[in-house]
């Protein structure tokens, strides 16, 4: 083949992993690693509602629609909305956990920027 060729082969792509499957008791072991129900909702949400931290974090009040138990994310990666479900334990303790204005992240510290 020439070298200017639009036919020349690219570098080998390497195989897409698959993720590690956590145990159910792993996962009971690192929701009980910490004894502050705010970070213990965060790991939840990383973890069984699938959001990226970022998300986490900006999560609002408004975008918990406790009556169909979903949690609706607007404008996350590419910009997209996208909602998921959400566990009636986990939004149990997001109604303790929330106890701030709907016009602050709903799982925000004391101080901005701030989750502990």
């Amino acid at each position: 083949m020439p070298r200017g060729s639009s036919k020349q082969r690219g570098a080998a792509r390497e195989p897409d992993l698959l993720p590690t499957v956590l145990s159910k008791q792993e996962v009971k072991r690192i929701l009980e690693a910490t004894d502050n129900l705010k970070h213990r909702c965060m790991l939840q949400l990383l973890y069984a509602g699938g959001l990226r931290i970022g998300e986490v974090i900006n999560l609002r009040i408004t975008d918990v629609r406790s009556d169909r138990n979903l949690l609706y994310l607007c404008g996350d990666k590419g910009k997209k909305n996208c909602t998921t479900l959400l566990s009636q334990k986990l939004l149990e303790n997001l109604r303790i956990t929330s106890n701030i204005s709907p016009k602050c992240g709903c799982l925000r510290g004391r101080r901005a920027g701030s989750t502990q």
